[in-house]
């Protein structure tokens, strides 16, 4: 029941060609630029992994962007693909004061992040790269792409696939009012070849779930549809799974008040959850997996899950430890767009100055 969608050895060549290419012209430019701070996005972006190492090899101050929880707001980060494990197990001598007192949680209710599904075929800018991406892979040019992935990705925004076309779309609340564990998907880009995949993490649902409760499946609206292997989609079925969809039915927070439990790889998702209450089971490492907070499982794991999800009350997370987690993530790692200029609280910029500023004193 265990499909392998990613190997090394099912890399095309074209890629590991681009991915060198693009290392050597990123190396040349920093080595001829020499700047004193290097800013980049999201780090599961080739651009930015490579810009970071290449920063972190030369000793130059570098500040990454990660897309937050939270709606209009950017985590800052000085770790490349380590800043998860720098929020996951960082010092935060504040969370022991006050125990038993009770912190307030944060207002953030309402604002929680939502990605829109935004397959729009029409996008001028859209086909105009993909004209180039076509153009370089017919003429060998260097590419990231080849003549399958471009003609998977014009198929995908002309035919509009829809995740799961065979399972039952989430209607109502109504379906769920006994309780339901939700799955919400997503694929790391950053992971080892071995990591466990969005496909396992079904399969550890399908398995630890009792069946008297109902499993509730969220697609990432950003991510294209796959196809599920035929064994896992007949499982869901005979389960009576349910697929909340981008638009139709009750809205992702509404679920998550309603569920027992959510599973998830590393969604940003299990923030939310955890803010109100609800118990978060990863399977991967991610940056709220604290203790008091997530819990993260192996694939071996489907016992425990299923203790989890019948006794989940016995398996919250400490309230206190998510709400200082949260104010402290807010307050140091936090930034609001850059269209938010009366926003309050640390800005990027704020950021790029006091990094200059350490690493000015520090040499």
């Amino acid at each position: 029941m265990k499909p392998v969608p990613y190997s090394q050895d099912t890399s095309p060549d074209s890629t590991r060609k681009a991915f060198a290419a693009l290392s050597k012209f990123i190396e040349f430019e920093l080595g001829k630029f020499s700047p004193d701070i290097v800013v980049y996005g999201p780090i599961d972006h080739s651009i930015c992994y490579l810009m970071d190492k290449s920063a972190e090899r030369r000793d130059i101050a570098r500040i990454g962007i990660q897309p937050s929880f939270i709606s209009n707001r950017f985590i800052v980060q000085s770790q490349g693909d380590n800043w998860m494990e720098h929020l996951r197990t960082a010092d935060m001598p504040d969370l022991l004061e006050g125990r038993g007192a009770g912190v307030s949680q944060p207002n953030i209710n309402g604002k929680f992040r939502r990605v829109p599904n935004s397959n729009n075929a029409w996008n001028l800018h859209l086909w105009i790269r993909g004209c180039e991406s076509a153009l370089r892979v017919l003429s060998g040019g260097t590419t990231f792409d080849t003549l399958r992935s471009l003609s998977s990705l014009i198929a995908s925004k002309i035919a509009s696939p829809r995740w799961f076309p065979n399972l039952k779309t989430l209607e109502s609340l109504e379906d769920i009012k006994t309780g339901s564990v939700f799955v919400a998907l997503n694929q790391p880009a950053l992971t080892s070849w071995d990591s466990p995949t969005w496909t396992d993490l079904i399969a550890l649902a399908l398995e630890a779930t009792p069946e008297d409760i109902v499993i509730v499946i969220r697609p990432h609206p950003s991510e294209a549809a796959r196809e599920l292997p035929n064994e896992l989609e007949r499982a869901l079925r005979s389960r009576g799974a349910l697929i909340s969809r981008v638009g139709h039915g009750p809205s992702m927070a509404g679920i998550i008040q309603e569920c027992r439990a959510v599973m998830t790889l590393t969604s940003g998702v299990g923030m939310e959850a955890l803010l109100v209450g609800v118990p978060v089971i990863t399977l991967c490492p991610t940056f709220y997996s604290r203790s008091g907070m997530a819990k993260t499982i192996k694939l071996s794991d489907a016992a425990l899950v299923r203790q989890i999800l019948v006794n989940a009350e016995q398996f919250q997370a400490d309230e206190d430890e998510v709400n200082r987690f949260t104010e402290w993530l807010l307050n140091n790692h936090v930034v609001p767009s850059l269209q938010e200029i009366n926003s309050t609280g640390r800005t990027l910029i704020d950021h790029i100055r006091s990094t200059l500023k350490q690493r000015n004193v520090k040499n």
